[in-house]
This record gives structure tokens, C-alpha cells and sequence, in this order.
């Protein structure tokens, strides 16, 4: 059998995955991916003694959602980039709108923060530790999500798994919330976010060798 006739015998029937398909699963996976940052936080971490009573106060929602909005961007982010030529400009201006948004409020916080109060509201108690605790719970959750990610085919690898690093470390920082009790704006976006860009860093590196094709 010639090589062109075993090619076509092979390609016989085949049909391509749709996008949708590949994007459902990919956030499907998303649910056990937290459900594993949800134990760590549980274990390990342990949740905020007065959760009960911080879940009653909008700034335990602020974090959530702020977290949760970058996870989705994230995701939809990988997405488009798990695609060659798909466009990535919709998930970048919301990636760009919520950083912008939070960053915003936390200037606007430090600028009527007395001047002798800025340094601890802006470190908080937790500061050396709330970034390395997001990076490893974003670690708990990737393998998850890095498995489903692997029926992609991104022309960049290492930048498809800095997007997928960055869902995962958004995730987990979403998660984060149930044991950290810091409430400034200011301390959510740079803690926090250095956290998520920690893990996009560590999913860089993990993409460049996983997601190649």
C-alpha cells in the first residue's frame, strides 16, 4: 500500500472535535479542579474561624468575584488560544477591564488611607504567605485541568499554559477567600493577583512541554 492510500484509509471517517465540545470540557473540569483547592483550603489551610459572619459582609463577595471573573477570563482566554487563529481579543479586554477595575479601586483606597496607616493595610497580616498559598492550591487544581487542556492544539504552548496557569491560580485564590481574613482592596489586588500570576508563570513552563502537538 502506497503511503497516500494508507494516509486516506487512515483519515477515513475522521471529523473534527468541535470547539464547543473541547470548551465544555474544559470548564466541566473546572468543578472537580475546585472541588480539590476546596479541600486544601479545608485541610491544610483551614477555613476563617467567622466565616459564617464575613459571608454576611460585601468584601468576602468583592474577592470572591474579582477572583472568579479572572478565572473566567482565563478560561476563556485558553479557549480561544487552544485554537490557532481564533481571536483572543474578547477575553484579553475583559482579562484587562476586571485587573483595571480592581487596581483602580485599590488606589482610590490607598489615596484616602492615612498616610501612616498605608503600609499595613496595603501588607495586611498575611502578605508573605497569601501568594505562595494561592500557588499551591492553583497546584492541587491544575493537573485537572491541564489533562483536558491537552485536547487542544495552541500554536503557543507555553503561552496557552500561562492562560490555563492563570484560570487555575484564579481559582484557587477564589477558594483562597474561605480561609484568608484580609479585607482591603488594596491587599486583593496585589497579593492576590501576584498569586495568580505566579501560577500563569509555573503554567508557562508546564505548557510548553504538555500542550505541544
Amino acid at each position: 500500500m502506497k503511503t497516500d492510500d494508507l494516509i486516506e484509509a487512515l483519515a477515513a471517517g475522521a471529523e473534527p472535535v468541535k470547539p464547543r465540545r473541547l470548551e465544555r470540557g474544559l470548564w466541566l473540569a473546572a468543578a472537580p479542579a475546585a472541588g480539590l483547592a476546596f479541600l486544601g483550603v479545608w485541610y491544610w489551610l483551614q477555613p476563617r474561624p467567622d466565616l459564617a459572619e464575613a459571608m454576611a459582609g460585601a468584601t468576602f463577595w468583592f474577592k470572591a468575584i474579582y477572583t472568579a471573573l479572572l478565572a473566567i477570563a482565563g478560561g476563556w482566554l485558553f479557549a480561544r488560544m487552544g485554537r490557532p487563529g481564533a481571536d483572543t481579543a474578547g477575553p484579553r479586554l475583559m482579562l484587562f477591564a476586571v485587573l483595571g477595575a480592581a487596581f483602580s479601586l485599590a488606589v482610590s483606597e490607598m489615596i484616602f488611607t492615612p498616610a501612616g496607616q498605608k503600609m499595613d493595610v496595603l501588607l495586611g497580616s498575611s502578605w508573605k504567605t497569601c501568594p505562595l498559598n494561592v500557588l499551591f492550591l492553583s497546584a492541587l487544581a491544575a493537573p485537572l485541568l491541564f489533562w483536558q487542556a491537552r485536547r487542544f492544539a495552541p500554536a503557543s504552548p507555553a503561552g496557552a499554559g500561562a492562560a490555563a496557569g492563570f484560570m487555575t491560580g484564579a481559582l484557587a485564590a477564589t477558594l483562597y477567600g474561605l480561609h484568608c481574613t484580609e479585607s482591603a482592596a488594596s491587599f486583593v489586588a496585589v497579593w492576590y493577583t501576584l498569586g495568580i500570576g505566579l501560577a500563569a508563570g509555573a503554567g508557562a513552563v508546564v505548557g510548553k512541554y504538555v500542550l505541544r502537538w
